[in-house]
């Protein structure tokens, strides 16, 4: 029977592929609509709630990639002991994207109906979190 450090490391291997055509998909998806909506540039910063959703699942699901590829790393590494500084980044950058997507979907989700609130205040909640965190963690 297989152990299972090495199905998830079998898991986690078959991450990339399939994630990088998701995300050429999508983002051909992205390209079409735009050009379909006749959506210019700078109109990125305004889009319908709909494009908004689709482009927090593209960030979230690029934040994935990157994570499973620092994943990768880390396991080639011998996956023990310290993060080399390409690994450290793969989950920095990661970790940014994928709260990033998430408030993403909370707003392209409620502003239409509830306006900002919603995404505001958990981004706060979120803020305050890592500051207790870094406190009990790191405070004197």
């Amino acid at each position: 029977m297989m152990n299972s450090a090495a199905l998830s490391e079998l898991l986690s291997s078959s991450v990339p592929f399939p994630a990088a055509v998701w995300l050429t998909l999508l983002g051909i998806y992205l390209a079409n609509e735009s050009t379909r909506r006749g959506l210019h540039p700078l109109d990125w910063f305004n889009l319908p709630p709909s494009m908004n959703l689709i482009v927090a699942v593209f960030v979230g699901d690029a934040g994935d990639l990157i994570r499973a590829i620092g994943v990768l790393a880390w396991r080639r590494d011998g996956g023990s002991g310290e993060f080399s500084p390409f690994v450290t980044a793969c989950f920095l950058v990661s970790g940014a994207l994928v709260v990033m997507s998430m408030l993403c979907k909370i707003r392209a989700w409620t502003l239409p109906d509830h306006g900002h609130a919603p995404w505001l205040l958990t981004l706060a909640g979120g803020v305050l979190l890592v500051a207790i965190l870094w406190g009990t963690r790191y405070g004197t």
